[in-house]
């Protein structure tokens, strides 16, 4: 990736590779093909920084690259995209409050949420017509691998025969709810085979942030 796009736009570029059966059907119908992806380090976005100004001035005219909060309203435009990707990116600010604690930089932290994401994947593969749920700490990891478009179509092409589908859209969290099932099945599934607790210290649900909720009135 030579170029990189403005945040705005790489922050709903993420989002729509968070739902990889939509984000392949769109690429495909738009493109030709799926579009590649990968997370770059701050020195490499700041290499490719004036490149990618350039290239996005020559394309895209008098839009400006950084995001400007007081430029005119954009005219309206319809989406060619058969996802509401702007539905899912309101989602995903509550999933990013969820993870928007010190230990999730933590190396250990996360060395040990990539030995779970591997897990739940083992149970996914087991278990591939229940309905499973991630905890934080490794949901962030399947994000990861999801960000990476064709390595993740690799890897569950191998794993599970296809495309490992990822549901953001399932948060109702009444009693009797599909959310709540779903945990109560993983968290017994995975003490059966793992042995070990589901949950972890500082990655469960802590409601919903005050900005987000206000935000979404």
């Amino acid at each position: 990736m030579n170029v990189i796009p403005p945040l705005d736009v790489h922050w709903v570029w993420h989002t729509h590779m968070l739902s990889p059966l939509h984000y392949q059907e769109d690429c495909e119908k738009l493109c030709g093909k799926t579009i590649d992806h990968k997370l770059l380090s701050s020195d490499e976005i700041q290499k490719r920084y004036e490149s990618s100004v350039r290239a996005w001035d020559s394309f895209c005219g008098p839009e400006p690259y950084d995001f400007l909060a007081s430029s005119a309203p954009s005219p309206t435009y319809k989406s060619k995209c058969g996802y509401d990707i702007a539905a899912a990116v309101q989602r995903q600010r509550n999933f990013n409050y969820q993870v928007s604690l010190p230990h999730y930089t933590s190396t250990k932290f996360l060395s040990d949420a990539v030995k779970r994401y591997i897990q739940f994947l083992l149970l996914k593969q087991t278990y591939s017509d229940q309905f499973l749920t991630p905890c934080y700490d490794f949901d962030i990891v399947w994000h990861t691998h999801q960000v990476h478009p064709l390595n993740y179509l690799r890897d569950c092409t191998a794993i599970f025969g296809s495309l490992l589908k990822h549901d953001d859209t399932v948060n109702d969290r009444t009693k009797g709810s599909k959310l709540l099932k779903g945990e109560a099945l993983t968290k017994k599934l995975w003490a059966t085979h793992f042995e070990e607790p589901f949950w972890r210290r500082g990655c469960m649900f802590r409601q919903v942030s005050a900005l987000v909720s206000l935000s979404l009135c």
